[in-house]
C-alpha cells in the first residue's frame, strides 16, 4: 500500500499514519501465518482463505518438457457479494 494511500485512510478515519500502517501491517502477518483450511473473513471486503494445491503434472511451452509439480498451499481471496455489487 503506498504512503499516499496510507494518509488518506488515516485522514479519513482521524488516527495517525503509523496507526494505520500497523493495522495493515498486522493483517498481512496473520495471512502469512495461516495453515491449510484457516480463513479470514473482512466484513464488506472478502474473505481470504488457504487451499490444498494437489500434485500434478505440468509442462514446460518453452521447452515441452513435462515434469511434476509438488503439492503447495495457495492463498485465496474472494470479494464479498457487497463489494461485487458495487463495482458494477
Amino acid at each position: 500500500m503506498s504512503k499516499t494511500t496510507l494518509k488518506e485512510l488515516a485522514a479519513k478515519f482521524t488516527f495517525h499514519e503509523e496507526t494505520a500502517k500497523n493495522f495493515l501491517h498486522s493483517i498481512k502477518e496473520h495471512i502469512h501465518s495461516m495453515d491449510e483450511g484457516d480463513k479470514i473473513y473482512i466484513k464488506g471486503l472478502g474473505t481470504f482463505e488457504v487451499k490444498k494445491v494437489p500434485t500434478r503434472q505440468v509442462r514446460n511451452p518453452t521447452t515441452g518438457e513435462t515434469f511434476q509439480k509438488e503439492e503447495h498451499l495457495r492463498l485465496k481471496f474472494s470479494l464479498s457479494t457487497a463489494l461485487k455489487n458495487s463495482v458494477k
